[in-house]
């Protein structure tokens, strides 16, 4: 019904509900609900494309997101709709590193970080803001976050056979 558009199209419009939660027809699977300071910021898988919405001139967008080894990382902020800004935190709430390029130029910020919990803020510059196009976050990880898996080695001094059974047998 004309009813249920225009009330859809008032959530859409404060970037709730359309779309997997953003707007414009992106998965904003991360950013459907409020998450406008550290204590409310979603936690983001690594290695993963992020959708979201800069819905209004005050919206601000945190993530969160865990280290387990000291490495690099890069966060990539790119598909901007508008002039928005990237920042990241430590679990101190103290700045880490920011990117603040002019107009829809892509931010990105590469660091070598400890391991825990960091943050990251996405922000509009100068109240520009787009509710129906998503940005596009990334935090990819070079050396940080990742398990080293066991190898298995043989001398060449020794015979080694390796059986592999059918489980259950």
């Amino acid at each position: 019904s004309n009813e249920v558009i225009q009330v859809e199209n008032a959530w859409h419009a404060v970037g709730i509900g359309a779309a997997g939660g953003g707007g414009g027809g992106c998965n904003a699977t991360y950013d459907g609900g409020v998450h406008n300071t550290f204590g409310t910021a979603v936690a983001i898988p690594l290695n993963t494309d992020v959708h979201g919405t800069i819905s209004s001139a005050s919206d601000v967008d945190y993530y969160s997101f865990v280290i387990s080894t000291i490495g690099t990382i890069t966060i990539n902020l790119t598909a901007l709709p508008a002039d928005y800004d990237l920042y990241l935190y430590k679990s101190t709430q103290g700045g880490a590193g920011k990117s603040k390029n002019s107009g829809t130029t892509s931010e990105a910020i590469s660091k070598t970080i400890a391991k825990g919990t960091f943050y990251v803020k996405v922000v509009s510059k100068s109240g520009a803001f787009d509710a129906s196009n998503c940005y596009t976050l990334n935090l990819t990880t070079g050396t940080a976050g990742k398990e080293v898996p066991p190898t298995l080695t043989a001398s060449s001094q020794q015979a080694t056979t390796l059986s592999v059974f059918p489980n259950p047998a």
